[in-house]
């Protein structure tokens, strides 16, 4: 570091060892910096790893095949590993971001590896048979019927899509990608209705209580109408709950709605034909393969409003196909979305009561529940002070992840049959929740919030005819969060909201997805290699295009199985 009391560079960080006690060959050369544990010394793990490279390194086999190795000027394995210990006269910086020969050539190992494992269950997928739906459904043409809208060319795109899968006898897995407000339960519902025509049972899973309540309630009686049984599964226990499960295991229920309640043992079915999962990114993998254990091979639709970039799919939806709902229903007003700084929240609050006075109604967001020792705004105080202050005489309800089911259930019921006018809230309203004359939202400490939450929040208002209002109350300080307010007034375009994001904070951290299904690589990082990550899924057709089952490469499918047969072992599981 530089001296503050000269120009001069200083150190005080020095590592030693006696002269008599030294080797050669330490000195003048870069050496490596191990993460240390209790006991262990940068000495004592160097000493490890030179007795591992001397008596076990001679014996590694090569994985990748010579042609990939010479075509994409990659090291042989042996080579990589010991280089990666013993750097020779290599570039610090290069080193120091991970972008070596030897580096590259382990970060593209593993993505390969990986690659492979993807496109082997993708054509596994695709060589099980199942019974094929029949061309066209009753049931379908009945509820359609009876919508009072029609569907957008997406909409109906993606269903002509999902139908040529449930029709062809093959296994379908896809994705339907959508921006929020976009219409995915429908085709969802649709393709369920589909199935069940065919006589088989479906499977809703979504990740909160009250969504699930929404989805029940919502379809409800439309379903009905059509003849069919729908249930709700949640947990506990309880005489009613042992009732319906026995009809979902006697296949007399034809859709079932869910959060992970739907995961437990006691969840059987008759005839699993389709598994719907929605808000795909909240489940991991382990969890959507449980649901799918239910049946012998059930197709697979999976809905997400994340925009998702091009690396982030290759990564955990490189063996799914892709629909994408790009429209808006007709008549969608949109949303305005205005921002004010947090002390001029009377003119905020002042324009939200305007709009309730003409018989709508509003959502107020807090980013905590109860006072905490930062200044964050929270239901609790927030509650007290519309009450006192801007919303007197207005009815006032309070709802948060805390609050037992029943109670959450009934606040959500009073608010869709405007018993409630305003709902104060804290981001579990975010997935999904749709209120036709909610056309109002206020968020509270908005720079608290990332922008794929704040557009997630957003989309639950403008899904009337009536235009909706958003208005972000926040003071913030940073560069950062200030382009968060700035972008959010701008666009309502979920693709470009989630671009800026990306640019902001990087996908790893806007996704939130390194907890949720990517799997753990030693050295490569999807987000930081994705160049990397696009070439290995290249090669990896290529082999394939040669040797669909790697038979003549077998230390790459050794490997495969060794490093991802836990995925692989899922068979079906998107």
């Amino acid at each position: 570091r530089k001296s503050s009391a000269s120009s001069r560079m200083e150190t005080s960080n020095f590592e030693y060892e006696p002269a008599s006690q030294s080797k050669k060959e330490n000195f003048e050369k870069i050496v490596p910096i191990y993460s240390l544990t209790k006991g262990l010394s940068q000495k004592k793990i160097r000493s490890l790893v030179e007795y591992a490279l001397q008596n076990y390194l001679p014996s590694l086999k090569e994985t990748l095949p010579e042609e990939t190795l010479q075509r994409l000027k990659l090291l042989p394995k042996k080579e990589a590993i010991y280089l990666l210990h013993n750097p020779g006269e290599e570039n610090i910086e290069e080193l120091l971001q991970r972008r070596s020969k030897a580096h590259l050539t382990l970060i593209f190992e593993e993505f390969i590896l990986f690659a492979l494992s993807l496109k082997l269950r993708k054509n596994k997928l695709q060589k099980l048979r199942v019974t094929p739906c029949p061309p066209g459904s009753r049931l379908v043409e009945a509820f359609l019927a009876k919508l009072p809208f029609k569907l957008t060319n997406a909409q109906l795109r993606t269903f002509k899509e999902i139908s040529r899968d449930l029709e062809s006898g093959f296994i379908m897995n896809r994705l339907i990608q959508g921006d929020v407000g976009s219409g995915k339960t429908l085709v969802a519902i649709l393709s369920a209705l589909k199935v069940i025509d065919s006589g088989q049972q479906v499977a809703l899973m979504v990740p909160t209580e009250i969504l699930a309540e929404q989805h029940y309630h919502r379809y409800l009686d439309s379903l009905k109408a059509l003849g069919l049984k729908i249930a709700l599964v949640k947990g506990g226990n309880n005489k009613q709950k042992t009732e319906l499960l026995s009809q979902i295991a006697q296949g007399k229920i034809h859709l079932v709605i869910g959060t992970h309640a739907l995961l437990e043992e006691k969840v059987r079915f008759f005839r699993l034909g389709l598994v719907i999962v929605d808000e795909q990114h909240r489940f991991g993998v382990m969890q959507r393969a449980k649901l799918k254990e239910k049946a012998h091979v059930p197709h697979t639709l999976v809905m997400t409003a994340t925009p998702i970039p091009r690396t982030l799919a290759l990564t955990l939806y490189g063996d799914l196909d892709v629909s994408i709902v790009d429209e808006k229903p007709v008549g969608r007003k949109g949303v305005e979305t205005l921002f004010f700084p947090i002390k001029e929240r009377f003119k905020a609050y002042n324009r939200v009561r305007s709009r309730i006075e003409k018989g709508e109604q509003a959502y107020v967001v807090c980013p905590a529940i109860e006072e905490s020792e930062e200044e964050i705004s929270n239901v609790q105080e927030i509650a007290e002070m519309l009450q006192e202050k801007w919303f007197k005489g207005l009815r006032i309800a309070i709802i948060h992840g805390r609050l037992p089911s029943k109670e959450k259930e009934e606040i959500m019921s009073n608010f869709e049959k405007h018993a409630i006018d305003v709902l104060i809230s804290t981001s579990v309203i975010e997935v999904g929740i749709d209120v036709p004359n909610a056309t109002c939202m206020v968020i509270e400490n908005a720079e608290r919030f990332g922008l794929a939450q704040l557009h997630q929040l957003r989309g639950r208002i403008g899904r009337g005819s009536v235009r909706g209002l958003c208005i972000l109350l926040a003071n913030p300080s940073t560069e950062e969060a200030i382009q968060r307010m700035k972008i959010m007034t701008s666009t309502e375009d979920g693709f470009r909201i989630a671009e800026e994001d990306l640019r902001l904070r990087g996908p790893g951290e806007f996704y939130g997805v390194r907890q949720h299904g990517v799997p753990e690589f030693y050295i490569a990082d999807p987000f930081e290699d994705w160049p990397i990550l696009e070439k290995a899924h290249q090669e990896a057709e290529t082999i394939l295009s040669k040797d669909p089952e790697l038979k003549n490469y077998q230390n790459l499918r050794r490997e495969i199985e060794r490093k991802f047969g836990k995925y692989l072992d899922l068979g079906e599981v998107s």
